[in-house]
């Protein structure tokens, strides 16, 4: 019997949503006719299994299934249920089963459900994309870990400037530490007094992953709330940023006919939006649409309150967009990512086959601040477990020579998939020639999003094939070896936008990009953005990737009018003295850029001839524990420093970097501002040892810390003046 009409169109109409997120080699083997609720021949399933790649693969399923009967139809159903992809078989189901009239109809409706038929259509519609989320993180079998959220309150709004303006009125966005009072994605699914709430957090700390964790819990019902309806935008999606009404928002989650929009969009209209959620994720990749004020976008008309002005928004993004949500929001969430125990969990998780390799790779973190001071942001610590992992257990120098790594490993994958026997360099030096094009494109395809004003982090489909104009056929992920991930539009099937898997990928290849022009070019290009927080990745990549060995780039590009070299500074190999600056902070982070820089580029020669440029007396203002960490472990080459301090920091300093610093520096008198997470009696031998020159110390210690411990303290030789903060003492 042939399959029915019905069941080919539903199968048609969730074909490029499903191909996308269901991985058929999770359950091929049970679609041998054999099996219980199998339906496919061995011919059949020879031609699945030599799909080119997963989506093919699913495409060629689906094929099959269609020649099939109705019987099959409800096997297909059975086994995506039976393997966790329960929320697909009730969509496909839901599509075939029709009424008295022969349409399509909706699960029984609870009769004390208050909220009307058009309503609960669209929030069954969405129910039924917040189930795939799960499925759509990607290829990582890591279970969902509680991120690290708490709420912290930017700074007041202040006259608009550029973008160093940006940071200093985010100063109380800053770094990141582990305190107590973090809030589960559980409460942001209640009402609160406060109308709109702004989820922030850097690249990679994950926003996006929360917010979507909040809809799949609820549509799941495994978490309550207080809403009637929930739904999520994607900004990134020109479906969702081009709206200029509410039906066309709306119209995200058609399915059937818009009249059902017409009557929701009334009802909606009529309530104010009362006891509804609507979440916008990624503002920071519409930033040109809250600079339009007057516009007719409907996310401002939200915001303002001229549409739906009882509904309940959220916004997730990035801090450098918090300044212009701040005049329409006043609770603030900070996503910190992951804290040191759930870094532990899915360090865990990741190994759990192998968990000796767990612990090498946590004890590998712990001994590497660098790393420690990254593992928070999700993806990065996703990149360092597999870059362990590939890596024979070990991992590189730098952060650089990671992500070398792991787009190394991605590309071997790849071709590997693709039945090739290729040798890639963990340097990506010595490439086959289709891979060395590849990236060399992705790379002007990364630079001329992140130069775009405002920096462009998605990309249209024209955009992508005007990179690769040699693809006339459709797009795939596996074209881009997993490097540039493909969306296809909501409403047009056909239509496709594209980032990098995450923003400091595009960091990497941008850098990448930068590092192959001419050195003049490099020069004119840092000389414009050295001081430009956007570029501060991409400057510690380029470092990375150059080894800094353009030899006009710190005398031409870290040149500062407004600082005053000490006297002791040597000239540099030109003849002339380096101007550089003494002081890091908020408004001019132009310091700390250097010294990550010279700290990525792992260059002794370079390091240690510039910072005899510095002042002998410099201050750094709110440091996290790896910034503190690059700033320790460079200026202890800075033989002629006398006076360092370091105000405002909430985290702890790593213990062997202060040593390190203190056995080095001979000359130094001063040291104010080092926060130490504990001090043992056998760190305060060895730090403040005979020959320790600090006359003057100030030393903040959070964590339980002994007695002897603190008497070591006392006893430095030629210690004239302490200040000492104690949290906890034993």
């Amino acid at each position: 019997m042939t399959m029915d009409e019905r069941k080919r169109k539903a199968l048609n109409a969730l074909l490029p949503e499903m191909e996308k997120n269901i991985p058929v080699d999770a359950f091929l083997s049970s679609l041998h006719s054999d099996t219980k609720d199998g339906f496919l021949s061995d011919y059949e399933m020879e031609e699945v299994r030599g799909a080119h790649n997963r989506i093919e693969q699913f495409r060629s399923l689906i094929g099959f299934l269609r020649s099939k009967g109705n019987e099959d139809f409800y096997k297909f159903c059975r086994l995506l249920e039976a393997f966790e992809y329960k929320g697909w078989a009730n969509r496909l189901k839901k599509k075939v089963s029709p009424d008295s009239n022969g349409k399509n109809v909706s699960p029984p409706v609870d009769p004390n459900q208050s909220t009307p038929d058009p309503l609960l259509k669209l929030q069954e519609n969405a129910f039924g994309e917040y189930e795939s989320y799960k499925l759509a993180e990607g290829d990582s079998e890591v279970r969902f870990v509680r991120l690290a959220i708490v709420k912290n309150k930017p700074s007041v709004l202040e006259t608009k400037g550029d973008q160093l303006e940006t940071l200093k009125r985010l100063r109380e966005c800053g770094p990141r530490s582990d305190i107590e009072g973090y809030i589960d994605v559980k409460d942001l699914a209640k009402q609160c007094k406060d109308r709109i709430r702004i989820v922030y957090g850097q690249p990679g700390a994950g926003k996006t992953t929360a917010m979507k964790h909040i809809c799949q819990q609820v549509a799941l019902s495994q978490i309550k709330s207080d809403f009637a309806l929930i739904l999520f935008f994607p900004l990134r999606d020109e479906s969702v940023s081009k709206c200029t009404d509410l039906p066309s928002l709306l119209d995200y989650y058609r399915e059937g006919y818009f009249e059902d929009i017409i009557m929701a969009t009334k009802m909606l209209k009529e309530g104010n939006g009362r006891d509804t959620l609507l979440i916008f994720d990624g503002a920071d990749e519409a930033r040109e649409l809250l600079q339009q004020k007057g516009s007719d976008s409907v996310l401002l008309k939200l915001l303002e309150g001229k549409l739906l002005p009882e509904a309940s928004i959220i916004l997730s993004s990035r801090p450098g967009v918090c300044p212009e949500l701040q005049e329409n929001a006043n609770q603030f969430y900070e996503v910190q990512g992951f804290d040191k125990q759930a870094v532990k969990a899915y360090v865990k998780e990741f190994f759990k086959d192998d968990p000796g390799s767990a612990e090498r790779m946590l004890q590998t973190i712990s001994d590497r601040p660098d790393l420690e001071g990254g593992a928070y942001i999700p993806m990065n610590l996703f990149i360092f477990c597999s870059t362990f992992k590939a890596n024979q257990y070990s991992l590189p120098a730098t952060i650089t020579e990671c992500y070398q790594g792991h787009v190394s490993d991605l590309c071997f994958r790849e071709c590997e998939k693709d039945g090739r026997d290729v040798y890639i360099d963990p340097t990506l030096s010595e490439l086959p020639e289709d891979l060395q094009d590849l990236l060399r494109r992705l790379g002007e395809l990364a630079f001329k999003g992140l130069t775009a004003k405002p920096s462009n982090y998605i990309f249209t489909e024209q955009a992508i094939r005007n990179a690769f104009p040699e693809i006339k056929g459709k797009l795939h992920d596996s074209l881009f070896k997993g490097l540039l991930h493909l969306h296809i539009g909501k409403i047009c099937r056909q239509t496709f936008s594209g980032n990098f898997s995450h923003a400091t990928l595009q960091e990497f290849f941008s850098a990448r990009h930068l590092s192959r022009l001419s050195e003049k070019d490099q020069v004119i290009f840092w000389k414009e953005h050295i001081s430009n927080p956007s570029f501060a990745v991409v400057l510690r990549f380029y470092a990375g990737l150059t080894k800094l060995s353009c030899k006009d780039f710190i005398p031409s590009c870290l040149v500062t009018p407004h600082s005053t070299p000490t006297t002791a500074a040597p000239p540099n190999v030109a003849g002339a003295t380096l101007q550089l600056p003494a002081t890091s902070d908020q408004w001019n982070p132009q310091l700390l850029f250097l010294l990550h820089a010279l700290h990525e580029s792992q260059n002794e020669t370079i390091i240690c001839e510039t910072l005899k440029h510095l002042n002998s007396s410099l201050k750094f203002y709110n440091l996290g524990s790896f910034d503190a960490m690059v700033v320790l472990n460079c200026l202890a080459r800075c033989t002629h420093l006398v006076e360092l301090f370091m105000h405002g920091n909430r985290n702890p300093f790593p213990v062997e970097s202060v040593k390190r610093l203190l056995h080095s520096n001979q000359k130094l008198q001063k040291l104010q501002g080092c926060v130490l997470d504990h001090l043992t009696e056998d760190d305060a031998v060895t730090m403040f040892t005979r020959t320790c020159s600090v006359k003057e110390l100030d030393l903040n210690i959070t964590k339980s810390t002994s007695v002897s411990a603190i008497m070591r303290v006392f006893s430095l030789k030629g210690l004239e003046t302490l200040r000492l903060s104690l949290s906890g003492c034993t």
